[in-house]
């Protein structure tokens, strides 16, 4: 309550005193950065939005200088060099100028006094300040009163708020002295010039009209308005390119308040009317005749300087235009020339453009002036060259004169048979030549319609000139040469295998219009069954059957021109199928024989092949016949035994035929592998006694005898016509040394065996009784036996237990 009332009384305090200026009263000197919108003696500059700058920017110590994004700057950017050297010095120099003598302003500022504004004079804050309201600085109508704030600290000014001027107050003499950074708030409006000891931002949309200079810190924009010297907006109506010696009226746009506009002659430096002053006003060329291009500008000046705007405005003087010649191109063509060149030249022209009439005349290229005569155009034609410029068009004719072209007539294609005649063209008009040529080359002619009998299909060309004018034309007519038939390959003789394969005869002729007729001596033949292509190059009989055998088939060659070719008289034969009717038989021989397998077949030209199993025989050693119908072995031997002998027979035009297996049985004389051995029996022991032999042969018996005494089953004796001979039991009437056997087999000779013998031994019988011992233990004692018979053997048992050789026994 205290504070509202005092400023109260201090707001009528100040409302009733007379007008006083305190404290600084020039402003301060700025040196070279007075030039400058915006300027860093330590720091960088940068922008990250569409920032518009009115003035010179620079920054010392940080290069490149300028925007690193979108940004235009009216003025000049400064690089590093004596120009920035002298700023730091100077911003050094004004930082001193500033007075802290006046009025202390609170903080934030708008709590000065209820108004919300201060009069002319110097003031200062006792700390950091801050903006939160608009602020006006009123001139109480003096346009030179001075403004200086010093802020003792950081300045911040919030968003949406504005330094406003009233009653004559000019930004130019408004200065801020900040001991600290500088912040101004988004879209806020400031005026004046900032001397800061700190970095200074402009938030986005804020505009400063004045300048923004510090000894230390970063100058950051964000899409802002920097005005230091006065804005001009120049629009530009009436025509700005005009032909010489005519006149046009420009007029400008003028966009700012409180700022005289000067248009002025930009080539010669000076005035042109009288100087204008507003928003919304107009400057206006007087409308003259010009005959020289020249550039206008705008001056604008407000209380703190002048400033020329850096785009200027160009009238350009065009000097009129004109076709200077047309010579170029002959006057006099003939019919359908083409590629003919006309050219023109004109003065001060963007294009020359070049039309024909009547324009059934021909094709012209409206821009190169090259023109292809109609073919059925003669007579007069006018070309014409129009030349394009920036101050209008002019026209200029070229007449020519087209000559009709010859006819040059040399009638229709045709086609003759050799050796035949044809007349060429028609009759000879007067005033015109003629000159004939062909392809081939070889014939020529002066005649208007030769007659002609060429070899071969030719072209014949004929230029036509017309004497007077030279004109000439050209056609040509084919006669297409029509031959007879030739035969170039006569048919040859063919063979087949009836019912199993085809044939064909062909013929290569040359001639026009070939037709074919194949015949079996004077008849025809026609397509169907088994014959086909009977009118074509190629005869073909599929499958050829028994009675198709002929020696007279011929062709007849007929062409468009005879005479008919009749070709040699060819034969076909007709080979049976073969077919195996008998064979091969098994076959059983004995070892050192021969032996023959056999095979009947019919067929023509049969080739026969014998195996054994997959593998072919060869003739050689005992083998003959191996690629005939009989095979012969002689003679076999045991190896030769197979049950799989077969024969491949070969026939034209069928597969191979095998024929059937056959085995071969190959039988062998007896041979004995094992000899019988003596045997030893014993009377009175019911024994009996085997001989048994081992021997190999084809069908093998056997004969035991006793000597040369054949033995037979009975009584004690079996097995006397086996491998095996048994006597049981023996007795001494068996007793010998010549047992054998006889073994008769297939093949001669027979096997006799070795012979063995036959031993009886006696019965054993004890003579004396083994008799009781009585013996001390540790001493030895014995028990014999004494018995009759022949290889005894003994075991001595104890009670029924044998007794072995261990221990104490032996």
């Amino acid at each position: 309550m205290k504070t509202k009332l005092l400023n109260a009384l201090i707001a009528v305090f100040l409302f009733l005193m007379p007008t006083v200026i305190f404290g600084q009263t020039t402003p301060p000197t700025l040196g070279v950065t007075s030039d400058f919108a915006l300027f860093t003696s330590a720091g960088a500059l940068t922008t990250d939005g569409a920032t518009v700058v009115t003035g010179d920017i620079g920054s010392y110590d940080v290069t490149p200088v300028g925007f690193t994004g979108p940004g235009t700057v009216i003025g000049t950017i400064y690089p590093v060099g004596a120009i920035l050297d002298q700023a730091v010095t100077d911003m050094d120099v004004a930082w001193g100028n500033f007075s802290a003598d006046g009025d202390v302003l609170g903080t934030p500022l708008e709590t000065f006094n209820i108004t919300g504004y201060i009069y002319p004079g110097t003031y200062h804050t006792t700390g950091a300040a801050a903006l939160n309201g608009d602020f006006t600085l009123d001139a109480q109508g003096d346009p030179d009163a001075l403004f200086v704030i010093n802020i003792n600290g950081a300045f911040t000014v919030g968003a949406d708020f504005d330094i406003l001027l009233a009653d004559s107050a000019q930004f130019c003499n408004v200065y801020w002295q900040i001991d600290g950074g500088f912040i101004l708030g988004a879209r806020s409006n400031f005026m004046g010039t900032i001397v800061s000891n700190g970095a200074i931002t402009l938030l986005e949309e804020a505009s400063l009209h004045g300048r923004a200079l510090t000894n230390s810190g970063a100058i950051n924009l964000h899409n802002n308005v920097v005005s230091f010297m006065p804005a001009i907006g120049l629009t530009v109506g009436g025509a700005s390119t005009i032909c010489s010696g005519t006149g046009t009226n420009i007029t400008v746009a003028l966009s700012e308040v409180g700022v005289n506009y000067q248009l002025r002659n930009d080539n010669a430096n000076e005035l042109v009317g009288s100087s204008v002053a507003g928003t919304g006003s107009t400057i206006n060329l007087p409308t003259g005749t010009l005959t020289t291009t020249t550039t206008y500008n705008v001056l604008a000046t407000n209380a703190c300087g002048s400033v020329k705007l850096t785009e200027t405005e160009v009238v350009t003087v065009n000097p009129t235009t004109g076709v200077t010649s047309f010579t170029a191109g002959a006057t006099t063509v003939c019919q359908d020339a083409a590629d003919e060149t006309y050219t023109a030249t004109a003065a001060n022209s963007t294009s020359i453009a070049y039309s024909v009439l009547p324009v059934v005349a021909g094709v012209i290229n409206a821009t190169t002036g090259v023109i292809n005569w109609d073919a059925a155009f003669s007579g007069a034609a006018t070309i014409t060259a129009t030349s394009t410029g920036l101050c209008g068009t002019t026209s200029a004719d070229r007449v020519v004169t087209v000559n009709p072209l010859p006819t040059a007539f040399v009638g229709v294609d045709r086609t003759i048979c050799l050796d035949e005649n044809t007349t060429l063209g028609e009759v000879e008009l007067q005033g015109s030549t003629y000159n004939w040529t062909s392809l081939p080359a070889g014939y020529t002619s002066i005649e208007a319609n030769p007659t002609v009998s060429p070899q071969e299909t030719t072209i014949f060309t004929l230029t036509e000139t017309i004497t007077a004018s030279g004109c000439m034309n050209t056609n040509d007519v084919t006669v297409t040469v029509n031959n007879p038939p030739i035969i170039i390959t006569e048919p040859a003789d063919q063979s087949g295998c009836a019912g199993c394969s085809s044939v064909s005869f062909s013929v290569t002729a040359t001639g026009t219009g070939l037709t074919y007729q194949w015949r079996n001596g004077d008849v025809n033949l026609t397509n169907g069954g088994n014959i086909s292509g009977a009118t074509s190059a190629i005869l073909t009989i599929n499958p050829v059957g028994i009675y198709d055998s002929s020696s007279n088939y011929n062709v007849v060659v007929t062409g468009i021109c005879d005479p008919n070719a009749t070709s040699i008289n060819t034969s076909l034969t007709v080979n049976t199928p073969p077919y195996i009717l008998a064979g091969p038989e098994n076959q059983i021989a004995n070892e050192g024989s021969p032996v023959s397998f056999s095979v009947t077949a019919t067929g023509t030209d049969v080739t026969y092949q014998w195996r054994k199993g997959e593998v072919n025989l060869t003739d050689g050693g005992k083998i003959s016949g191996a690629t005939t119908a009989t095979l012969t072995i002689n003679p076999v031997s045991v190896t030769d035994a197979a049950s799989d002998y077969n024969v491949v027979i070969t026939r034209l035009y069928l597969p191979d035929e095998t024929s059937r297996r056959a085995s071969l049985i190959v039988n062998t004389a007896p041979v004995i592998t094992t000899e019988p051995v003596n045997q030893t029996g014993c009377i009175g022991c019911s024994s009996s006694v085997s001989f048994y032999v081992i021997a190999t042969g084809t069908g093998l018996t056997y004969q035991w005898r006793k000597g040369s005494v054949n033995l037979n089953d009975g009584g004690n004796i079996s097995g006397a016509t086996t491998a095996i001979l048994t006597i049981n039991p023996v007795s001494v009437a068996d007793i010998a040394s010549n047992y054998n056997v006889i073994i008769s087999g297939s093949v001669e000779p027979s096997a006799t065996s070795t012979n063995v013998s036959l031993t009886i031994n006696d019965v054993p019988g004890i003579s004396s009784e083994p008799v009781s011992q009585t013996e001390c233990a540790g001493n030895a004692v014995s028990f014999s036996v004494a018995a009759t018979g022949a290889n005894n053997a003994y075991q001595w048992r104890r009670g029924e237990t044998n007794l072995s050789n261990e221990g104490n026994i032996s």
